[in-house]
């Protein structure tokens, strides 16, 4: 009993372990792999030796990312372009929600342990940038700009505001309200993200002030309805470059107009995707193949989430990740479940989406894991007056 007692006081620990294989963007890929599969086997293992009986909502959330992983699998073997790494990246994809179902049943020891991941980040970030700058390789765009342990300042940017969301997401949780020494930490992680001098940085935070200001007066749902068409009217901007508000936006931004080649590749992938357009290629390669030398520039991806989705499954993947979303903001915007903590998912979301305009991640791990946060609320003020009756205070989520 008291073994039982002291790992689960410390078990944080372990969770700040676990974040780290599933966050860290790995340069090389067996730690990468390796990492994947020990957050992948623990949620296999978690989801064969539970003992109660998966609710309607876990059903759902796992129904749905079958159907989303599941989607890059068929369009590949329809394709014939199978390979072994296509159903291990499918396995590896469901055992981390699995991972994700588990982590939030510990939600208390998974924030504690994201908090002290986040904040180990932070901290690495400013001692490699000011003692260790001569290891920072920089070009002509990152110059002056704050890189820390990140390969880009875009992923530093990205970084360091949901680092931001999940210091307020800890002192919440844990206190009820705002501690000094994390908001002093807040204050730091958002002042490196104005120093990365990211445009995407820049947006994460315009984009979340803009969402809290209008969140006080109006409906979560027309906020949500007009976020999602600014969201669209920018993805637009890959079909046709030539709306007078997206030159005014790069202006703005002081970009250039090809965004640093990324326009360029959204229309090879365009004209890809406009072939198979239903179901998709299931593979990158067919992409990777189109790329000149000059647009490669060490990177095999689209800069564009919804184009990357589009080329690996088609409307049938989009349609399905689509209703995945939508379900998880259904079940976040119901008015019982409204609180500070479901709004730190929302500003997770936000950051999220507006990354995967220019990059990658939307569907990346954060997005899941707080996904599933989505998918499994409770009320925070119900829970809280509840165990205060029984003279503690609860560190639950919600």
């Amino acid at each position: 009993a008291l073994m039982r007692y002291s790992f689960k006081k410390h078990e944080w620990i372990l969770f700040a372990f676990l974040v780290f294989c599933s966050f860290y963007p790995f340069e090389n890929k067996v730690p990468k792999y390796m990492a994947y599969i020990l957050v992948a086997s623990i949620g296999y293992f978690y989801i064969l030796a539970r003992h109660k009986a998966v609710s309607r909502r876990e059903a759902v959330f796992i129904l749905m990312a079958f159907l989303c992983y599941g989607a890059k699998f068929v369009s590949s073997i329809f394709n014939g372009f199978y390979t072994p790494g296509i159903p291990f990246g499918f396995i590896i994809n469901m055992g981390f929600v699995f991972f994700c179902m588990w982590g939030w049943e510990h939600r208390t020891a998974l924030i504690q342990g994201m908090y002290l991941y986040f904040l180990c980040i932070t901290f690495a970030c400013i001692i490699k940038e000011y003692f260790f700058a001569e290891q920072i390789i920089r070009d002509s765009y990152t110059k002056n700009a704050f890189i820390g342990i990140f390969p880009n300042r875009n992923h530093t940017a990205f970084y360091l505001a949901i680092a931001s969301c999940i210091t307020y997401l800890y002192t919440i949780s844990r206190y009820h309200k705002i501690k000094f020494l994390p908001a002093i930490v807040i204050l730091a992680q958002i002042t490196l993200l104005v120093l990365t001098r990211s445009a995407t940085g820049y947006v994460f935070i315009i984009v979340n002030a803009i969402f809290l200001i209008f969140m006080k007066k109006w409906s979560y749902w027309i906020v949500w309805l007009a976020y999602c068409f600014t969201t669209v009217a920018l993805f637009l901007y890959s079909i046709n470059q030539n709306f007078y508000i997206f030159k005014v936006i790069i202006q703005l931004l002081g970009r250039n107009p090809t965004l640093t080649n990324r326009t360029p590749r959204w229309e090879i992938a365009l004209g890809l995707v406009r072939e198979k357009i239903f179901i998709g290629y299931g593979t990158q390669d067919v992409f990777n193949e189109k790329l000149t030398d000059e647009l490669f520039n060490g990177v095999l991806y689209t800069h564009n989430t919804i184009l990357e989705i589009l080329l690996h499954g088609g409307i049938f993947y989009l349609s399905a990740l689509l209703i995945f979303i939508v379900i998880g903001l259904y079940i976040i915007n119901q008015k019982q479940y409204r609180n500070k903590i479901s709004l730190i998912i929302l500003l997770v979301f936000n950051i999220c989406i507006v990354e995967s305009i220019t990059e990658n991640s939307a569907f990346g791990n954060i997005f899941i894991m707080f996904l599933c946060a989505g998918y499994l609320p409770l009320n925070l003020n119900k829970t809280t007056e509840r165990k205060r009756n029984e003279h503690y205070v609860t560190d639950s989520l919600f």
